[in-house]
């Protein structure tokens, strides 16, 4: 009898108010989550909407600010060109309009005018794509899932990047050799010979054929809206010794760890 109540005393002014302590402690640092804290920690984003510094900001004002927020990307789209181009429709060559903002140019995007002065077309390319890059950055989403954030353009960057980059002067040619279904990655259409880093978001490419490609990473975000991250790459192709050049962006994603890249959005303003 005398051990059953030492036992018993011990576990009523012992034990009984460890265990009160240990459950008061557990509660105080979180080791129990209620179901809504669940619910909130899966919608916690993970991955903001991300854009660096590129040059390609700068080409339509001399405004040399930096662009930090969305609310100064959207200034720059009211922001005036360093040069008014004007524009005329391909049905109709007396219709014409002047173009000096990102926002006049995406009003009339889908109208697919081209600059009435052929010299000029590759400054109406370059303010084009610019203004389509920041559209895009504007209406990205952050993500709640990553495989492919801060990446580094590199010498492997052709073998893992899908085919649809291969530069092809020929439209012909390379509406051709994408259409083979064994043709999965860049380096299966451009031979590269030669790699340039300039740094983890600039690279340039050179192929055997004399084609050139100079790809920047512009940025990073949601651009679907379907919850996985993606990234928002410039490219600009040009062939040496050749008056060639072409201005193109590209949006790719990566589903999983194992998956490969895949391009969701191309945009050529001449395509």
């Amino acid at each position: 009898m005398k051990n059953k109540f030492v036992i018993k005393n011990f576990i009523n002014s012992v034990c009984i108010p460890m265990l009160i302590l240990v459950f008061i402690f557990a509660l105080s640092s979180g080791c129990f989550v209620r179901k809504s804290d669940v619910s909130i920690s899966k919608q916690a984003v993970q991955y903001p909407v991300k854009w660096y510094e590129s040059s390609l900001f700068k080409i339509g004002s001399d405004n040399a600010t930096s662009i930090n927020t969305k609310d100064q990307l959207r200034k720059l789209l009211s922001m005036k060109w360093y040069q008014e181009i004007e524009v005329i429709s391909p049905s109709d060559t007396t219709q014409s309009i002047s173009v000096c903002t990102c926002e006049q140019f995406l009003e009339i995007e889908r109208k697919k005018f081209e600059p009435k002065k052929a010299y000029e077309a590759n400054a109406y390319m370059a303010l084009a794509t610019m203004s389509h890059a920041v559209k895009e950055i504007i209406n990205a989403k952050s993500a709640s899932v990553s495989f492919l954030r801060y990446m580094k353009l590199n010498k492997k960057t052709p073998d893992i990047f899908p085919a649809e980059m291969a530069c092809i002067p020929s439209t012909t040619e390379r509406k051709r050799l994408l259409s083979q279904k064994k043709r999965d990655r860049w380096s299966e259409v451009n031979q590269i010979k030669a790699v340039k880093s300039i740094d983890n978001l600039n690279a340039v490419y050179y192929d055997m054929n004399g084609v050139e490609q100079e790809i920047e990473i512009i940025g990073y975000g949601d651009f679907n809206h379907d919850g996985i991250d993606d990234i928002l790459l410039l490219v600009q192709n040009s062939v040496t010794g050749g008056s060639y050049f072409t201005m193109s962006l590209f949006i790719l994603t990566k589903r999983s760890s194992h998956a490969t890249y895949e391009v969701i959005m191309e945009y050529n303003l001449f395509d």
